[in-house]
């Protein structure tokens, strides 16, 4: 089995890649340097959406992904999405990676995490169809929905509950289960067969599309006006859940790295 797994950046890449990864470079530096060699942008190919970034966040390069999904420029059996500061780690190092972390008195850099992170040969023996790897989850000590509550306005989840019900009526049996969980895939991170992956964008992106028609974004500030990256973790969780029987899930460590420019 092979993967492609595509990692965001909104700065100029500051490390060279393992060859199964490859920079997709977003907001404003991703729309500036459009001409870059050498680098896909959120805005490489025509029906882009790179200038909804400042609400949709890193979800602008996940729609570029399935836009080259669709274009066939894809090869591979397996594509992921990861961000330039978090990583997925290969399971079978992970505890050499928390060796790592104990021994160097500072912040990790990429250098220092590259032999670790997840490729097509660390762990080629959990690649199936059905597998799809997500960051470990994070555990809360209250519901998902009165978290979601304690950092944003609760009315945008409701109102993408309500449209994901709109479009997907037979959701309406996992609602419950969602709104009550106590844990969370963050980062809107995975790992999945290639179709698998089209066919969550496929899913998401209708329902975010017609979300904006609902949500106001006048007056957020610069954490709130993600509000789409915010909901999409949720709704990922969602897709996950309501999936749970085609699929199977496989939680991932995820190293964070230090980056100056943030």
């Amino acid at each position: 089995m092979s993967v492609k797994i595509y990692v965001a950046s909104h700065i100029e890449p500051e490390y060279a890649l393992p060859k199964n990864y490859e920079f997709i470079l977003t907001g404003g530096f991703g729309i500036k340097k459009c001409d870059v060699e050498g680098y896909i942008t959120h805005n490489s190919i025509e029906g882009n959406i790179s200038k909804k970034n400042k609400n949709y966040s890193e979800l602008t390069a996940v729609y570029t992904i399935k836009q080259l999904i669709e274009v066939g420029a894809v090869k591979e059996d397996f594509v992921g999405f990861v961000h330039y500061r978090r990583f997925f780690l290969s399971s079978l190092k992970y505890l050499f990676y928390i060796k790592l972390k104990a021994t160097i008195k500072r912040r990790l850099e990429f250098k220092d995490i590259s032999n670790y992170i997840f490729s097509d040969k660390t762990i080629p023996v959990f690649f199936s169809e059905k597998n799809i790897f997500v960051a470990k989850k994070t555990k809360f000590n209250m519901t998902l929905y009165e978290q979601f509550a304690m950092l944003h306005d609760v009315s945008d989840l409701d109102k993408a509950i309500s449209q994901v019900l709109d479009l997907y009526p037979d959701y309406s049996r996992c609602i419950l289960e969602f709104k009550n969980s106590k844990h969370i895939y963050c980062c809107n991170m995975m790992i999945a067969k290639t179709d698998v992956f089209k066919s969550y964008c496929d899913w998401l992106f209708p329902v975010l599309f017609q979300l904006e028609l609902k949500i106001e974004l006048e007056n957020r500030n610069g954490y709130q006006e993600r509000v789409f990256g915010y909901i999409s973790e949720r709704l990922f969780n969602l897709w996950l859940l309501y999936n749970k029987e085609n699929y199977e899930i496989i939680e991932m460590p995820v190293a964070r790295i230090l980056n100056a420019k943030n």
